[in-house]
């Protein structure tokens, strides 16, 4: 049992060394980011980001500001590769 166990773990290790590291040596690592500032309204950041969408951008964060007395302030941040 012990010696099944070992040689299915030996098996398991060699093909993880020869498929597991199949990932393309060619991604974009150059990113362009921007950053959409908007007041929290109703249906306005979702807006924002279908438009960013459109336009070849990925979302990547979202932040808010809150101001006593005022309408949150909403922060996207977008990136696409870039061009």
């Amino acid at each position: 049992m012990k010696t099944s166990t070992a040689l299915l773990a030996f098996w398991a290790v060699i093909a993880l060394l020869l498929c597991g590291c199949q990932t393309p040596r060619t991604t974009t690592s150059v990113w362009e980011y921007k950053v959409i500032e908007k007041n929290l309204y109703p249906g306005e950041l979702q807006k924002q980001i279908d438009t960013a969408a459109h336009d070849g951008w990925e979302f990547v964060s979202f932040s808010t500001t809150f101001q006593e007395g005022a309408v949150p302030l909403g922060h996207i941040i977008v990136r696409r590769p870039k061009r």
